[in-house]
């Protein structure tokens, strides 16, 4: 039996969710969990699975690509709201950055992880957040704030119980302190992370560990109070080449890793070259280091190959081979150059990569506030779901249409600047009593601006918010037209007419080009009737209208009206709040019990 689509979409999120408890441990099966769903019919789960993808793009080393998901998965989880996923989506683009050497929008991005888990209440959460600005800080070169914030996420991931975070946090602290040469705090900081790894048994932990605990032995024999006996400093490297053995054995395949391994491989094999040297080396002594500056050279370590030429360069003076000793060194100089060269051309390819990202997010914010200013935001957020917005039908909406009078002779007085700043001044004042009663402007077409009530989520009070408008406008256009002209200039004589009709319609996007929120049906063409059948500074409903509000407002009956295309209509003309309702002498704010009405209280 073919299984019901519902049922397939639950089957993919429970895929997504495993996905993501699995990413650190097994990105393959991570990714073959999570591509299927990236047609999910779900927006949820497309999101999650796009956040799934692009962190394990990013533990492989892809940083384009984990960009392209992390983003998609950020814009569709802001869209749905899901903090949740928004803040592991911040987490990545902490590194992400990182990875990039963008430090600073690094810590813009740990700063808003860490302000989505103070608010989730999320002890896992926080400890990511808290490691971030830790991992941030050091990257900045403040190694001291950055063990300050190592601190502070350790106790969250204890409060939790979890064990990786305390690993990764500990093996990171291990690192600071062995740059800081304090190699017995980092030794114990090791010791308690390694333990850790192993009992979450993840590859990529265990292998960090191992490197980690390969440094510290290297380093141990490297400074100027280590051991001179060259039996000591040989085993030290032996018992880091062993650990980086392991390391390398495990399954992993991310590449800095693999790189940072094969590194610290190549120094040990020198140190141990170094060491088994006698006195006056002998021809057999070269070949070995020889062979370990090739296979640096081979797998493109380069700073391996580097510290291979500076020994090779001390075997080759102690053997009095002074020609061989200079031709290493300008080999030296070559390469040193050559490393300067192409870390400065990494370094602008990942300010270019960090931009484009950061340009990409700015783009973005930029496009959903023009589409706000342009439509509700139920419906940019139905937009960026589905790149589409179906038509819907509303049982029962208020559309209120208001219309300047005597525009036409107004605008035969004024220079065309003039005209359309005092249509921009009284249009902005209509925008905010709009957004005071909670109404969806539509559009201005000339002098005429058109707003509806009750869209395009319901509102079971929607006629009452529109009337309220309605006296609003009209009270804007007497404060407008009453206040002193600029410059010494005359005033336009402003005044409106107002027309509301409340009654079912259609409310969507229609078309792909200039998109634009709007209404059709019935209920549009009477509202627009109303209007032309008002008077100046007048507001006209219709009798479905005034149905709903008659019991608020004081209002005047016209009788049945002739409107065209209509026919005699009942038309009402609302004069102001009734008394028992109003907060002032003129009717115009309502008191607490009206509004408690308009709340639906």
């Amino acid at each position: 039996m073919a299984e019901a689509p519902a049922e397939t979409q639950a089957r993919l999120a429970e895929a997504v969710a495993l996905a993501w408890q699995l990413a650190l441990e097994d990105p393959d099966r991570a990714r073959a969990l999570s591509e299927p769903a990236l047609t999910s019919a779900e927006p949820q789960t497309r999101a999650l699975a796009m956040r799934n993808l692009g962190y394990v793009e990013m533990t492989a080393g892809a940083t384009r690509s984990s960009a392209r998901y992390t983003n998609a998965a950020h814009d569709l989880l802001t869209a749905l709201g899901d903090e949740r996923g928004l803040a592991t989506v911040e987490d990545m683009l902490t590194h992400l950055h990182l990875n990039l050497g963008a430090a600073e929008l690094a810590l813009s991005h740990a700063l808003r992880t860490r302000e989505l888990a103070e608010r989730l209440d999320d002890p896992v959460l926080l400890g990511w957040a808290l490691h971030n600005l830790g991992t941030v800080y050091h990257r900045l070169g403040d190694a001291e704030e950055g063990r300050g914030w190592y601190a502070r996420a350790l106790p969250q991931f204890e409060a939790a119980d979890y064990t990786v975070g305390r690993a990764r946090t500990l093996g990171l602290m291990a690192d600071l302190e062995l740059e800081a040469g304090r190699l017995d705090d980092a030794r114990a900081h090791l010791a308690e992370s390694h333990v850790l790894w192993e009992a979450s048994r993840v590859p990529l932990g265990l292998a960090h560990s191992d490197l980690s605990m390969a440094k510290l032995e290297l380093a141990a024999v490297a400074g100027p109070d280590s051991a001179s006996d060259p039996e000591v400093i040989a085993s030290a490297a032996q018992r880091a080449l062993e650990l980086l053995t392991r390391a390398r054995s495990r399954d992993i395949r991310q590449p800095q890793l693999l790189v940072d391994i094969r590194i610290q491989a190549s120094k040990a094999q020198l140190v141990l070259e170094s060491c088994r040297r006698a006195p006056g080396p002998g021809p057999e002594v070269l070949p070995p280091l020889e062979r370990a500056i090739a296979e640096a050279r081979e797998h493109g370590l380069r700073h391996s190959e580097l510290d291979g030429l500076a020994v090779q360069t001390e075997l080759q003076l102690s053997a009095g081979d002074l020609s061989g000793a200079v031709e290493t060194m300008r080999e030296q100089l070559r390469l040193t150059s050559e490393l300067a060269r192409e870390d400065a051309a990494a370094r602008a390819r990942s300010l270019a990569i960090g931009t484009q990202i950061a340009a990409a997010r700015r783009e973005a914010e930029v496009t959903e506030r023009l589409l706000l200013d342009v439509m509700p935001a139920s419906i940019v957020r139905e937009l960026k779901l589905h790149q589409r917005v179906d038509p819907k039908h509303h049982e029962d909406a208020t559309v209120v249409f208001a219309d300047l009078v005597g525009f036409t002779r107004i605008s035969t007085t004024l220079e065309p600047r003039s005209l359309v700043a005092e249509l921009d001044r009284l249009f902005r004042a209509f925008d905010d009593v709009a957004a005071r009663w909670q109404l969806e402007k539509l559009k201005t077409i000339g002098d005429a601006y058109m707003a509806v009530a009750g869209l395009p989520d319901p509102h079971p009070r929607h006629a009452l918010a529109a009337t309220l408008a309605a006296l609003h406008l009209r009270e804007a256009v007497r404060a407008y037209a009453a206040s002193p002209a600029a410059d010494g200039q005359i005033k336009p004589p402003w005044s409106v007419r107002v027309g509301l009709h409340s009654g079912p319609l259609i409310a969507g996007i229609i078309g792909r080009a200039k998109l634009a929120y709007d209404v059709w049906g019935e209920t549009v063409n009477t509202a627009a009737r109303m209007e032309s059948s008002s008077a100046a500074d007048r507001i006209n409903v219709s009798a479905p209208t005034h149905a709903q509000i008659a019991a608020y407002f004081v209002t005047t009956p016209r009788g049945p009206v002739e409107a065209k295309g209509l026919g005699p209509v009942d038309m009402f003309f609302v004069e102001r709040i009734a008394p028992a309702y109003a907060a002032d002498d003129a009717g115009l704010e309502p008191n607490a019990a009206l509004l408690a009405v308009l709340a639906g209280r």
